[in-house]
């Protein structure tokens, strides 16, 4: 079964295992860093071009696991970032603290899909 979500800059189709999202790549500054404890996620970029900040999650300031999202959210500064264009893709482990969709430049529309494989 799978549910649309909709905000002014996206749209995410969650699927059991996948999400699609169109959506718009900010600045740095308006995104949130997030980890996951059950799931890796593995984001491949079909159209445009985004930026991924990276950093440990024993290096960040760490917020209430939300377990029904397997959601971990965090405060902290990147140590690296990886950008991807199509056909690049990235994954990230439960050790990974991530923060998506930040602009490369100027802000501009993507396309992606984010799988979630179950490690636990």
């Amino acid at each position: 079964m799978f549910k649309a979500e909709a905000g002014d800059n996206y749209v995410i189709f969650n699927g059991p295992d996948e999400q699609f999202i169109s959506g718009r790549v900010i600045g740095a500054e308006e995104r949130f860093w997030e980890a996951h404890k059950n799931y890796l996620d593995v984001h491949l970029m079909l159209h445009g071009t985004e930026q991924i900040d990276l950093n440990f999650i024993h290096n960040m300031k760490l917020k209430e696991f939300v377990q029904k999202d397997d959601f971990l959210p965090m405060n902290g500064e990147k140590n690296s970032s990886v950008i991807l264009r199509n056909g690049d893709f990235l994954i990230c482990y439960p050790s990974d603290g991530h923060r998506t969709a930040v602009a490369v430049g100027e802000s501009q529309k993507i396309k992606k899909a984010i799988f979630k494989v179950r490690i636990s």
